[in-house]
């Protein structure tokens, strides 16, 4: 058996005991799952693949979909490696309003674990139009824990860093991409579906007279290990997940 079948065993084995991915089939190089109202692929990487470089969806607890209708990514160990988690619409959207709404305590992730929720157009040429909202330290304590980034047309990208609030366990960000403009915001409570007020904000970065076009992207979410550097292993069931309670998407 090969392990995406194996993969697509365990996943249908997890729903007759109760766990709930609403609904498993094979598609391409991955599987499909349905959650907040989009269908996303789960990515599979039984080769080292970026970013890290890692290993992607090789263990039934990668993404699921919890009981109370969140999506739980989770980094596990697989043999003598990890297998990290990253799921992406398979719908095309464009510029428009992205709420992502987390909860637990994401800001104390081990320091080598990114958490990220950004727009991707793989069809073009690299970064274009990525817009990334990241949950990490970049293996250094030091490092504040989260961070805005753009890609316009540069390798490079423009990067506002923030640190997450220490007190609330529901973290709220907001991403808004124009023509010509995309707007970050970071919100330590529950928000709706709309642009905040800036005095609102505990986190706000504007990036402005970039040159992207209203043009197509996907949506991904991902959990991985930063340059693929394992995360300390106490035993052999060791987890490392965030949860994301809501996703929605308004278009412009």
């Amino acid at each position: 058996m090969s392990i995406r079948a194996a993969i697509a065993t365990i996943y249908l084995l997890l729903l007759a005991q109760g766990a709930k991915p609403v609904l498993i089939t094979k598609y391409q190089s991955g599987l499909l799952i349905h959650w907040a109202g989009y269908e996303w692929q789960v990515k599979i990487k039984e080769l080292l693949a970026g970013p890290g470089p890692n290993y992607f969806g090789l263990h039934a607890e990668n993404v699921l979909i919890t009981k109370s209708n969140a999506l739980q990514l989770t980094v596990a160990p697989v043999s003598d490696s990890w297998s990290c988690a990253e799921l992406f619409t398979t719908q095309l959207l464009r510029n428009g309003l992205y709420l992502f709404e987390i909860e637990g305590s994401v800001r104390y992730l081990y320091p080598q674990l990114v958490a990220g929720m950004f727009t991707y157009n793989e069809a073009r040429d690299h970064h274009y139009n990525e817009s990334d909202v990241e949950i990490s330290q970049w293996g250094d304590v030091s490092n504040l824990n989260a961070q805005f980034a753009h890609y316009a047309v540069n390798e490079e990208p423009e990067v506002h860093r923030f640190a997450l609030s220490e007190t609330s366990r529901v973290h709220t960000f907001i991403l808004h991409k124009t023509r010509g403009e995309v707007a970050f915001y970071y919100l330590d409570r529950k928000f709706s579906p709309k642009i905040p007020p800036i005095q609102q904000v505990r986190a706000f970065q504007r990036f402005s007279n970039i040159t992207h076009q209203p043009d197509y992207f996907r949506v991904h979410i991902n959990l991985w290990l930063f340059r693929g550097q394992a995360p300390l292993l106490r035993t052999a069931a060791d987890r490392f997940s965030f949860t994301i309670n809501r996703f929605e998407y308004l278009p412009e």
